[in-house]
């Protein structure tokens, strides 16, 4: 067994969550600002803690659908596949349903009192920790699988 790394990609900060070797604890890992060098950042994560799998939460509408929110997540899965590819980083990567995530990490911290100056510094960490931990509860057959087919799916719409 290996580390799952869960990516919250959002327009100005990407949270990211990791679990331990054994896959049993969940941990806010970091929050990476969405600028010119994110990608460096995230790769740089991927060879340190050496994912066998990565999530990456995809905002799907009320109904499941795929709105704009959701065409931003698979460009950036499409840029972080062939950047994961080039640089020889394999891992295993999942789409997982990160509906209601940061409003309910921004919930828990009012719940416990995090100021909120720190409170946009790790939003994104624990709504990546909420996205994992339901992850981790989904049966491997329900899990939704990044595959080059799937991708594609998305070019013809």
């Amino acid at each position: 067994m290996g580390r799952i790394l869960c990516i919250d990609y959002g327009d100005s900060r990407i949270g990211i969550a990791t679990t331990d070797e054994l896959q049993i604890v969940v941990s806010p890992l970091t929050t990476v600002a969405n600028n010119n060098s994110y990608m460096e950042e995230i790769l740089t994560i991927c060879r340190d803690k050496e994912p066998e799998s990565l999530v990456i939460g995809m905002p799907y509408g009320e109904n499941g659908e795929i709105g704009p929110a959701a065409k931003k997540i698979i460009d950036f899965s499409k840029k972080l596949i062939s950047a994961l590819k080039k640089n020889k980083i394999i891992t295993q990567c999942y789409w997982h349903d990160e509906r209601y995530t940061t409003r309910d990490a921004h919930e828990t911290m009012r719940n416990i009192g995090v100021k909120k100056k720190r409170k946009m510094a790790v939003v994104d960490q624990i709504a990546a920790c909420n996205i994992l931990r339901a992850f981790m509860e989904t049966s491997e057959r329900h899990r939704e699988k990044i595959t080059p087919e799937r991708l594609a799916e998305y070019d013809k719409n």
